[in-house]
């Protein structure tokens, strides 16, 4: 019996030795423990040396195994103190600061309706999302009350993407006007400081400003340091994509959805189709590809103008570029390139990026040909991060958007003009997830 004790006694210790931590009950001398032993209270559990209850990571713990703070409150994986039932305290931001709007100033909604604050009980923002803030997608308070953000005295709006720069011509040079996307009227909205226009070509492609009164064109209002509300005179119906979105079926006074000269895309506006047009000939080549004896014609036949002069048979370079990062590993991407009587295809493309600047984001791609000679398309769009939603028309104009060919040594070789349009959107944080953009009547012209 003597020698079974003794083996037994033998291997527990060989285990223990094993394990490289002993566990031994609270001892009245601290000082006989070994180092890398555990202290255990009577009922097993972990203790420190003050004999309170800690978890396997040395935190303390209630009772309930909860983590807490010296002062016994529970506290998150962020040390800020929570309730029992893991909501936040009534009346304190999520971070459990100070109770006071970020300018700190006295505890009241801006419009000054209320002295009290919200009962975040369930540990929610107003729009019940998540602990970030809302959206803000329409620029306003979630009762549409008031029309002044908060004091934000870190000069960043909300989302990364928009950076208050100006909300008026106030806050620019006398030679400057708050440049804010066409339809964005709001001064508490972010706009940037640009140079007002010195001279402006003599086209009549009227504008309606925010001001209320209607401009020859956009160039024009911008010297006037106007920004534009919507295409077309004031007191029409802007932004149509479709004759159809301009009939309420009535077939009562018809209406058909008017472009600019030399675009056959919205947005565009609600426009009467004319009774009767003159006999003046004044040939015309409508966005049906059809010639028409004169604008006036063209527009009868509920068309717009894609250029003047009898229709010519052309071929349109085209662009387009899809990417879905949960259902592949590269974009679907081609450009096709018509210069003359030639056919240049680029049939692959990078990931587009997003990269965000003062008021807006760049999306960037180059695409990519299939000749030894480095041919690709370098390809831009600038969005303004206000005042934008999905589909989204962008004019390639050479500057902020382009699609450019470019050669080994960069060589320019053109760029091509007309409209793309994202038509879906995604990103997560930096990382575009989702984009589709494409563009159909394109037209190259050479360096």
């Amino acid at each position: 019996m003597k020698r079974f004790v003794f083996g037994f006694c033998v291997l527990a210790l060989f285990a223990a030795c094993e394990s490289g931590t002993t566990y031994k009950k609270f001892p009245s001398d601290n000082d006989q423990l070994a180092g890398g032993d555990e202290l255990l209270n009577d009922d097993g559990q972990l203790i420190n040396d003050d004999g309170q209850l800690i978890n396997d990571d040395g935190q303390l713990i209630n009772d309930d195994g909860q983590i807490i703070n010296d002062d016994g409150q529970v506290i998150n994986d962020d040390g800020q103190v929570v309730t029992d039932d893991g909501e936040w305290p009534d009346g304190e931001w999520p971070d459990g600061s100070d109770g006071e709007w970020p300018d700190g100033s006295d505890g009241e909604w801006p419009d000054g309706s209320d002295d009290e604050w919200p009962d975040w009980s369930d540990g929610e923002w107003p729009d019940g999302s998540d602990g970030e803030w809302p959206d803000w997608s329409d620029g306003e308070w979630p009762d549409g009350s008031d029309s002044e953000w908060p004091d934000w005295s870190d000069g960043e709006w909300p989302d990364d993407d928009m950076v208050n720069s100006c909300g008026s011509n106030e806050n620019c040079e006398e030679t400057e006007y708050c440049a804010k996307p066409d339809g964005t009227c709001m001064t508490f909205l972010a706009g940037t400081c640009e140079e007002r226009p010195q001279m402006c070509p003599p086209l009549y492609a009227p504008v309606c400003g925010c001001d209320g009164n209607t401009y020859s064109s956009d160039c024009d209002a911008h010297a006037a340091g106007v920004n534009v509300d919507h295409a077309g005179e004031c007191g029409t119906n802007p932004g149509c994509y479709s004759n159809e979105e301009c009939n309420d079926g009535s077939g009562m006074d018809p209406q058909f959805c008017l472009y600019e000269t030399g675009v056959c895309t919205g947005p565009g506006t609600c426009t009467e189709i004319p009774a009767m047009c003159g006999d003046i000939y004044s040939p015309v080549c409508g966005c049906d590809m059809v010639t028409y004896d004169n604008e006036c014609l063209a527009n009868q036949a509920g068309f717009s103008v894609m250029y003047e002069g009898v229709c010519k048979e052309e071929k349109f370079s085209t662009l387009s570029f899809y990417y879905d990062q949960s259902t592949m590993n590269a974009p679907e991407a081609k450009v096709v390139v018509v210069n003359g009587d030639a056919t240049v295809e680029f049939p692959t493309a990078d990931l587009m990026t997003r990269t965000p600047f003062t008021g807006g984001v760049y999306f960037r791609t180059t695409f990519y040909g299939t000749t030894d000679d480095g041919s690709k398309i370098e390809f831009q769009l600038r969005a303004y991060s206000i005042g934008w939603s999905i589909p989204k028309t962008f004019s390639l104009d050479g500057t902020n958007n382009y699609a450019r060919w470019t050669k080994t040594g960069n060589i320019v070789m053109g760029d091509l003009s007309g409209d793309v349009t994202i038509t879906q959107y995604a990103r997560d944080n930096e990382i575009v997830t989702l984009m589709e953009v494409g563009g159909d009547m394109l037209t190259f012209t050479p360096n």
